[in-house]
């Protein structure tokens, strides 16, 4: 874990590519997102899926998380290791963590990993459900906890501003 603060700066000032990719994953993603697909970010970026691999190969490299590379209709991804936005505000500057930053960084992460898998076996709320009628026919559906908060529908908001 030594220095992963130094080479994803280094990365970054070292690689227009990989600066316009931290960037984007800064402003764009929360910090519970622990898989980013290579095709949604080029289109994104501006960037190629090439670029995009590189870039991610580049920090499978320094030990922020690991690229899969899609196979038998999977999409190629990168699924980290720490916040992603963490990683990406440290890697344009703003924040410098050292061994013992890192390390708490890790461990907050796989516990609100712990967290997020014991709320999946808990029961379901009640869903509030919208309809959007798109033409022709078609509408698009989207489910909210009856309880949904301002703060959810702005993550819904980003999620959308996506596509």
């Amino acid at each position: 874990m030594q220095d992963l603060s130094k080479k994803l700066k280094q990365l970054a000032r070292r690689s227009t590519e990989a600066d316009t990719l931290v960037r984007f994953l800064k402003t764009r993603y929360t910090n519970n997102v622990r898989v980013s697909h290579v095709d949604l970010m080029a289109r994104k970026t501006g960037l190629t899926e090439r670029q995009v691999r590189d870039v991610l190969q580049q920090m499978q490299g320094i030990g922020v998380g690991s690229l899969k590379l899609g196979r038998r209709g999977a999409r190629t991804r990168f699924e980290w290791s720490f916040p992603v936005t963490e990683v990406a505000r440290i890697a344009v500057g703003e924040e410098l963590l050292d061994d013992a930053g890192w390390e708490e960084l890790e461990k907050e992460w796989f516990a609100d990993a712990l967290d997020s898998d014991d709320e999946s076996s808990q029961a379901e709320p009640p869903l509030k459900i919208f309809s959007v009628p798109l033409g022709g026919g078609r509408f698009a559906r989207l489910e909210l906890p009856e309880s949904y908060s301002v703060q959810d529908v702005e993550k819904v908001k980003q999620f959308l501003a996506l596509f």
